[in-house]
């Protein structure tokens, strides 16, 4: 696997240097992938691959629009665009880690650290807390998991 990486990140590269247009995807619900963090991983993919933070943000967000040929809608922060945000606490610029729905644990000068994930997410013009949302799901999940216990007991 680590060949077949070197490879594209290879053809990434030298695509971008070409004029293309490189944007993100995820192959979400495949072989355990979860919605969402497969599009993480592409993103620090892409900066493994040695495009700067900044190269990656924008093709996850204006080059996918852009490629949909629907830059005049959406993929840019501006007046009369559609944007769905979210809001962290730190600079993903500096870290994607901060980018994970619930935070993440990193390495940083011999010591383990965690680093909040996002806070807010603004959808639609609402708002909503990530951290409320994420113990919302913990209690869905404890109860489900408490309601087969019961089932399987009974």
């Amino acid at each position: 696997w680590k060949e077949n990486y070197r490879l594209w990140m290879d053809a990434l590269r030298r695509f971008a240097r070409m004029g293309g247009v490189i944007t993100t995807g995820e192959d979400a619900g495949y072989i355990y992938l979860l919605h969402g963090f497969g599009l993480l991983r592409e993103l620090e993919l892409h900066l493994e691959a040695g495009f700067h933070p900044l190269e990656v943000v924008q093709h996850a967000t204006f080059n996918g629009a852009r490629v949909l040929g629907r830059e005049g809608e959406f993929g840019r922060i501006r007046t009369g665009l559609s944007a769905d945000l979210i809001v962290v606490h730190g600079n993903p610029l500096a870290d994607f880690k901060v980018l994970y729905p619930g935070g993440a644990t990193r390495l940083r000068d011999g010591r383990v650290e965690t680093c909040e994930g996002i806070r807010w997410t603004i959808k639609a013009g609402t708002l909503y807390h990530a951290p409320t949302l994420l113990a919302d799901v913990r209690a869905l999940v404890r109860a489900a998991r408490e309601g087969k216990a019961e089932r399987e007991d009974g």
